[in-house]
């Protein structure tokens, strides 16, 4: 009784705000009002009804785990396994269960190993893969070593089929790839996929860039791990490789294409230095020499030090001048060989600073610390040296 009380009174409130609302309103609005809203009776909504939509499997997202679960069972991995494929790869982070089955049902009806799916996982994850395995198969090899392909962008995997079935199979950027960069076609295919510029670039100039750089002495594993190379000219590559000839470098590299003119001309100088340095000998020669010790010992600091290898010779015989002059023996360095990959900016600052305290130090590790070690130890000899003036 007490709900249907508070629902009448409820209805008569609405009544009568209603009443208030008309009676303020112009003629004219009255009748619009009434189109809308009935004496003591509250308006319905409307609703529209239209087609609902329903979607498809790829637009279904599941978990991380869920995503694993299926990777276990369709590639019968560890589950340790499915979880580093599902965190680490960039194509498993959004993508349905049912698309990674229906792909793997796929792939084995075409031919695709198991092995090439475990070697490549993310081939599951491809939502067009059917129109481009029909695609694929128009290439002069067998489906698992081009596969790889259909990872592409719509764009570039069009481009490149429009390329490389119109021409003879040795014409192909896969066969150029594979014969001159001494390598297989599934690893070429891997290549163009990875970088997908090679889609439109020309099959000459490929082969033209790949012929140059191998006359010229650099490696095909070179090559094949720095593939931008392929994008320069063949004026820039001949040019800057001329050059590097002319001083006499043995080991050609791309990055010396690639480097911006500045970083190639510091090499270059940097490398006539180390040449007038070590004249006919190597630098565990040098460094045997300078420190008056064995070639081993000498083999030994650059194990200890590896960066000694990089290290411009102008500078490091510019520092073993220094702490010579500066008092020190060949046995100090060879305690403390870090001491070689410091600047003698750095330690001459340290010493000039020590000195100014009237502190003599007996070895070379202080100058190597870190500049907060640095200065602990200075504060601490700094304290003690005082002390003991004061005891005096």
């Amino acid at each position: 009784m007490t709900r249907n009380l508070n629902r009448l009174f409820k209805l008569n409130l609405l009544y009568i705000s209603q009443h208030i609302f008309k009676s303020r309103l112009p003629p004219q609005a009255s009748s619009t009002l009434r189109l809308y809203s009935s004496a003591g009776t509250v308006p319905k909504k409307v609703e529209s009804v239209g087609p609902v939509y329903q979607k498809r499997d790829h637009e279904f997202k599941v978990s991380r785990k869920a995503t694993v679960q299926a990777l276990e069972e369709l590639l019968s991995i560890k589950t340790i396994d499915a979880l580093d494929i599902a965190m680490n790869n960039i194509y498993f982070r959004h993508i349905s269960k049912s698309i990674l089955k229906n792909n793997y049902v796929l792939y084995s009806e075409q031919g695709v190993s198991h092995d090439t799916l475990l070697k490549h996982p993310e081939l599951l994850t491809v939502v067009d893969s059917e129109m481009k395995l029909k695609e694929i198969q128009k290439l002069p090899y067998s489906i698992d070593v081009v596969v790889i392909l259909i990872l592409l962008s719509e764009h570039n995997f069009v481009k490149f089929l429009q390329s490389e079935t119109v021409k003879p199979k040795d014409e192909g950027k896969i066969s150029i790839l594979s014969s001159l960069l001494q390598i297989t076609p599934q690893k070429a295919c891997e290549c163009i996929t990875n970088k997908p510029f090679l889609c439109t670039l020309r099959a000459s100039k490929i082969k033209n860039n790949i012929e140059i750089l191998t006359e010229y002495g650099v490696a095909p594993e070179n090559i094949c791990s720095d593939l931008w190379i392929l994008k320069y000219s063949e004026d820039l590559i001949r040019s800057r490789l001329d050059i590097a000839k002319q001083h006499k470098i043995d080991a050609m590299k791309t990055w010396m294409v690639r480097a911006p003119e500045k970083a190639f001309q510091i090499h270059l100088q940097r490398r006539s230095d180390n040449k007038s340095i070590l004249g006919d000998n190597s630098l565990v020669e040098y460094l045997s020499e300078r420190l008056e010790c064995s070639v081993a010992f000498a083999n030994y600091l650059i194990l200890k030090q590896p960066s000694l290898k990089n290290r411009s010779l102008k500078k490091l015989k510019e520092l073993i001048d220094f702490l010579y002059a500066a008092g020190f023996k060949s046995d100090h360095i060879c305690r403390v060989p870090k001491i070689l990959v410091h600047s003698v900016e750095t330690v001459s600052k340290r010493l000039k600073h020590l000195k100014e305290k009237g502190i003599q130090i007996d070895g070379l590790s202080l100058l190597t610390k870190s500049q907060n070690q640095y200065m602990q130890y200075y504060e601490v000899l700094v304290k003690n040296k005082n002390k003991s003036k004061c005891k005096t």
